[in-house]
Parts: structure tokens; C-alpha cells; sequence
């Protein structure tokens, strides 16, 4: 083997080596992406959550306040849902509503 010969195979295994570090960057930035995008969708949830147990709590006069907070909630889950869903990828079905 000649040193061109080997100077080529190692151009050559760079450049696959540079495409697959590529291609592991990306992943990693989508899956710090998407564990952001869940964390937030979390905080949000459990915010929800916390306002409508404080209504439930002091639901002296209003329960039609409680009913409305209610649909409130299952609409932005609903919306939630399908903003933050991915749009591409393995999860890239159709839409499905929730249950």
C-alpha cells in the first residue's frame, strides 16, 4: 500500500466519520428539544392542575365556574397535544383525539 493510497482512505473515512457525527448531533438536539418541549407541557399540566384542585377547594358559589374550567382543561390538553406532537419521524400518523 503507497502512501496515496492511504492518504485517500483516510479522506475517504473522514468524510463518512464527518456524516455520521452529523447525523448523532442532530438526534441529540431533537432529543433535548423534545425533552424541553415535554417539560413544559409537565409544568403546564401540573399548573392546570393546581388551579382547578384551588377551585375545587373553595367552590362556594360558582359551579359553573367549575364546569367551564373543566371543558377549559380538556381543550388546552387537547391543543397541547397537538401543538407539541412531533411532525415528522416515527410518530408522524394521523391525528388521533385523545381518550
Amino acid at each position: 500500500m503507497t502512501l496515496i493510497e492511504l492518504l485517500w482512505t483516510l479522506g475517504i473515512l473522514a468524510f463518512v466519520m464527518s456524516g455520521i457525527v452529523a447525523v448523532f448531533v442532530s438526534g441529540l438536539h431533537s432529543e433535548f428539544d423534545m425533552n424541553q418541549r415535554f417539560q413544559a407541557q409537565q409544568n403546564a399540566r401540573l399548573a392546570l392542575q393546581s388551579i382547578l384542585d384551588q377551585v375545587r377547594h373553595q367552590r362556594h358559589g360558582a359551579p359553573w365556574l367549575l364546569q367551564q374550567l373543566d371543558h377549559d382543561m380538556e381543550f388546552d390538553a387537547a391543543l397541547v397535544h397537538h401543538v407539541v406532537r412531533p411532525q415528522r419521524g416515527w410518530d408522524s400518523g394521523p391525528l388521533r383525539p385523545l381518550p
